[in-house]
């Protein structure tokens, strides 16, 4: 077809072993930058002194989200002052919750102690599995409570957006206090290095295969300089005509639609 031009150039051989060694270094540079970039594995806070990282308060209940003392760290806590099935709870648009593996918070029960807590978790428009805490509320001191993601529902779920702390009619309905809520991370994943040798040809790629898009408007399209340089490169094909002039050629005729050559 005269849409392309060949050249001999090199052999097809050195020009082979060329372009598969160049093709060996890049994937495995592309390797190494995937394996430096690769994202760390963080815990996400959910409340740390106030609500951080986009969620919001959509509890039901007397609560107060600044509240001075008692607190784990920092300088605020969330107290709540509930009645049974009441609760503390936080939205937050649809996130991947296989990139975490637990919901933790510490909690403390007051002056009396003693109120039960249950905790469900919201993905999508469905409500994951209902997990009541092992104990009571401490009395006037902190305990933390880690809640598995398996024991929620949640392993796998792309679209995790909600998380509820309710209290029961099992316990006591005293102020109760909540701090350093946030979703600790998963394990992150094994690591798989890759050897490559570079030097070693695997298989033979058709020289025909590589070539340059030319423009017939090219001043510079057949000059000895060029030739020259398409030599030395090994390029063995040209693509031309290149947009609407291809688009206009008809190789059978050998014209285009606007002119009579």
């Amino acid at each position: 077809m005269k849409s392309f031009l060949y050249f001999t150039g090199l052999s097809e051989r050195i020009m082979t072993m060329r372009m598969l060694h160049f093709l060996g270094l890049v994937v495995g540079g592309l390797g190494l930058l995937l394996a430096r970039n690769a994202p760390a594995q963080a815990a996400l806070p959910v409340y740390t002194d106030h609500l951080v990282n986009g969620f919001q308060d959509w509890s039901w209940g007397a609560r107060n989200l600044g509240n001075p003392s008692p607190v784990h760290s920092g300088s605020s806590s969330i107290s709540a002052s509930l009645v049974a099935w009441q609760a503390l709870s936080f939205w937050h648009q649809d996130f991947n919750a296989s990139l975490y593996a637990n919901f933790t918070f510490w909690a403390n029960g007051g002056t009396h102690g003693g109120q039960r807590l249950q905790v469900q978790a919201q993905y999508g428009t469905n409500s994951g599995t209902t997990y009541q805490l092992p104990s009571r509320l401490p009395v006037n001191s902190w305990q933390q409570f880690v809640v598995p993601f398996g024991a929620l529902g949640l392993v796998n779920a792309s679209n995790l957006n909600r998380i509820t702390l309710q209290l029961t009619a099992s316990g006591t309905t005293g102020t109760f206090y909540v701090d350093d809520l946030q979703f600790t991370a998963a394990a992150a994943p094994v690591l798989t290095h890759l050897g490559i040798n570079a030097t070693q040809a695997v298989r033979f790629v058709d020289a025909r295969w590589f070539g340059v898009n030319t423009a017939m408007w090219d001043a510079y399209f057949d000059t000895p300089e060029t030739i020259a340089l398409l030599q030395q490169m090994g390029t063995r094909a040209l693509r031309c005509m290149g947009g609407s002039a291809s688009d206009e050629y008809h190789w059978a005729t050998d014209r285009s639609l606007t002119t009579s050559t």
